[in-house]
Formats: structure tokens, C-alpha cells, sequence
């Protein structure tokens, strides 16, 4: 998905306008929400709560604080 930020140009010619373009967004992350609009839009033929499941499923939990919970959460997923 492309996203674009409005970027001001250094006025040059001392004109005293201000120019905009569009700068495209090259390093971005998706958030979850917009993960699964992004899939449902290009797939109709899945229910968009069908993608917030799978991708639900699938994440890891960053919250973690002990390597014990983290193996146990990697045995359930195996």
C-alpha cells in the first residue's frame, strides 16, 4: 500500500510561494487493522473478521518477560 506525505520545497527563486509535492512513504509498517483492510480489499471473497482470526492466531506476543513462556507459546504454535 502506497502512502504519500505532502513535503515543502525550499523556495529557490525567492518567489514567497510555497511549493508542495509528494514525497512517497518507502520504509512503513502496517498496523493490524489496516493489515486486514488492505487483505480484505484485495480478496472479497474472505469476511474481513476471517482475516482479523488468522492474523490473530498467528502473531507472537511481544509481552514475554521469561524464556520459559516464550518455548511453551512455540510448542502450542508448532
Amino acid at each position: 500500500m502506497v502512502k504519500y506525505l505532502l513535503q515543502e520545497m525550499n523556495d529557490v527563486r525567492n518567489t514567497g510561494k510555497r511549493a508542495v509535492y509528494p514525497k512517497m512513504v518507502i520504509n512503513q509498517t502496517l498496523g493490524t487493522e489496516e493489515f486486514i483492510d488492505v487483505l480484505h480489499d484485495s480478496l472479497r471473497t474472505t469476511a474481513s473478521k476471517e482475516f482479523a482470526k488468522i492474523t490473530a492466531d498467528s502473531t507472537m506476543p511481544i509481552d514475554y518477560t521469561d524464556q520459559a513462556s516464550y518455548k511453551r507459546w512455540i510448542r502450542c504454535k508448532g
